[in-house]
């Protein structure tokens, strides 16, 4: 589910959804994972941040995640700087680029529901990547 929501200048946006035994399993690591698309429509500085029961690690690409080399199209990484075992990244965007999230387990085996944050001048749009699953958008303003 995507929310959004204005803040004092900025756009709260939140993708939730869940890792379950029947998401995606990155082969080498057998970390369950979550590949999520993320466009926006003004460039500028955005915060992304995960909020789960789990330890999470987040990285970000331009363009899309290519699994056989998940160094290339990588802008950043994080692992645990939003505290609680949770992700947290500022970036610099620019609206017409996509871009992919892949949120992951830290440790295999790990499942449960997440949430994506995300902040910013504007909203983010979040969908997943390559899914035909109906996302239920708002947006609400302050």
């Amino acid at each position: 589910m995507f929310t959004s929501t204005t803040t004092a200048s900025l756009i709260v946006s939140n993708y939730s959804s869940a890792l379950t035994n029947d998401s995606e399993i990155d082969s080498q690591t057998n970390r369950y994972f979550a590949s999520i698309d993320i466009m926006v429509n003004t460039t500028g500085y955005y915060t992304l941040t995960s909020l789960s029961q789990f330890d999470s690690y987040a990285c970000l690409y331009q363009d899309y995640y290519n699994s056989s080399n998940s160094s290339s199209n990588q802008i950043i990484c994080d692992d645990d700087s939003g505290g609680n075992y949770q992700f947290k990244f500022s970036v610099y965007l620019q609206s017409g680029i996509p871009y992919t999230l892949v949120f992951r387990t830290f440790s295999p085996g790990v499942t449960g529901e997440f949430t994506i944050v995300g902040t910013g001048p504007d909203q983010i749009d979040f969908s997943p990547t390559d899914s035909l699953e109906e996302i239920t958008t708002t947006t609400t303003s302050k």
